[in-house]
Parts: C-alpha cells; sequence; structure tokens
C-alpha cells in the first residue's frame, strides 16, 4: 500500500493483497460485486449503481473459453452525449458468474439495475469494507480508502504488474490519453520496484 496526499483526500494504492483482503470484508454480495466492478472492470460509483444484466455481453471474438464485456455510459466532461460516454470494458469471467448468481437469487430482471442503490451507497459499500479491513488486519491506512481508490488500483495492476498495453486500459477505463490516466497510477511498490530491479540485473 502506497499514500498520495491530495489536495482535499488521500489516494490509497492498493497492491493484490490489499484489494484481496478488501474484497474479503465485504458486508454482503452486492457490496461483494460493487468492489470488484471497480477493481477488476476500473469502473465509477456512478457507473456501478447504474449497472445492469443487459449491460453484460460474450465476447464476439474466437478466443479459447468464455470472455466478457460489460457496456457502460459512463464519464462525459465535454457535455456532448446525453447518457454520458459509452465503452466497453473486459470483465472476468468469475464475475460474469457472480453477477449472473446475485441476479438470480434476487430476481433481478435483464433490464433492472444489478445494484439498485445510490452512488452514495456504492460508496459506503466500499468504505465500510475499508474500514472492516483496517480493523481485522490493523492496518490503520485502510481508513483512508475510497471507491476512486479501486480503479487506481485496477489501473495500476494492469499497466505495472501485469504490462497490459496502455492503449487497452485507456480504451477499457474510458481514457482519452496518458495524460489522462496518469493520476491513477503508481510504481512504487515494493514488488515492482525489486522485479524491474532484478530484471535489469541488480540485486
Amino acid at each position: 500500500m502506497r499514500l498520495k496526499q491530495l489536495e482535499n483526500q488521500w489516494r490509497v494504492y492498493l497492491n493484490p493483497q490489499d484489494y484481496s483482503r478488501l474484497r474479503a470484508c465485504a458486508e454482503s454480495r452486492a457490496a461483494h460485486i460493487a468492489i470488484r466492478l471497480g477493481g477488476e472492470c476500473g469502473l465509477r460509483v456512478n457507473e456501478t449503481a447504474k449497472l445492469k444484466i443487459e449491460d453484460t455481453r460474450g465476447t464476439t471474438a474466437k478466443v479459447p473459453g468464455d470472455a466478457y464485456f460489460l457496456q457502460v455510459y459512463g464519464k462525459d466532461t465535454t457535455g456532448t452525449y446525453d447518457q454520458g460516454k459509452f465503452r466497453e470494458t473486459f470483465m472476468p469471467a468469475s464475475l460474469n458468474a457472480e453477477i449472473q448468481m446475485h441476479a438470480e437469487d434476487n430476481d433481478i430482471a435483464e433490464d433492472e439495475e444489478l445494484i439498485p442503490v445510490t452512488k452514495r451507497t456504492v460508496q459506503e459499500y466500499i468504505k465500510r469494507a475499508a474500514k472492516a479491513t483496517a480493523k481485522r488486519y490493523d492496518i490503520e491506512d485502510f481508513n483512508k480508502v475510497s471507491s476512486h481508490d479501486l480503479r487506481a488500483y485496477w489501473a495500476t495492476n494492469l499497466l505495472v504488474r501485469l504490462q497490459v498495453d496502455e492503449n487497452v486500459v485507456m480504451a477499457c477505463g474510458g481514457w482519452t490519453g496518458r495524460d489522462t490516466m496518469e493520476p491513477y497510477i503508481n510504481a512504487a511498490f515494493d514488488d515492482i520496484i525489486v522485479r524491474e530491479m532484478r530484471d535489469a540485473g541488480i540485486n
């Protein structure tokens, strides 16, 4: 975990272990799904609150196994699009299965919101999970975690740890260029620094 102090809040850069602990402390399956949509699909909280089953789709490409995407109407800073700016982002098959199970168990129709709560409630799901994680693992910095940090984790994990092409990450995250994505990325983690140094032959 790494902290960065912004003007009015903290940005908490999570590592995979931090993220796993946060997920484990979700108070419900709805909260768990909300965390995963941010941390594994790069969704903002308002996008999570509006998500419907009909917004998911399987891939049209011939690839081994199943692959899924979310169709999202997200943030539009230009004011050009009434519904928001459209994009599609990759979704892990295990998350798709969890979403489908949640919908079936709660009798949620294709055209109904998957997590029928406000943006504020989604933020509270994440905040309560963070506070529970801080208490369970006795790590005070989890109390600073917010919904924005899940999107930062998603971007950093893909770009720096998994080395996914930055054009793919920008397309899935809805960023127009590297400069708009840059604030979400942090390479200053022990595991990343050690890996890069050892790959360079420095021990």
